[in-house]
């Protein structure tokens, strides 16, 4: 149905929202201060940011 290169990099995504989703507990833990939800609003648009460069990079791949 799927190659092992599409299971692969459905994995890999997988994965890193995953670890994506322990990081932002871990911060909103760690952050007890007033401007909490602020640091945690930029480490979202931060995550934001990425997933459209890792949607840019794997672009090419997808499409061979």
């Amino acid at each position: 149905m799927y190659s092992e290169r599409d299971t692969r990099i459905v994995l890999l995504t997988t994965t890193l929202l995953s670890f994506n989703g322990s990081i932002i507990t871990l911060a909103t833990d760690r952050f007890n201060s007033t401007n909490a939800f602020g640091k945690l609003g930029a480490l979202t648009g931060l995550n934001q940011a990425m997933q459209v460069v890792g949607s840019i990079l794997i672009a090419p791949l997808i499409k061979q």
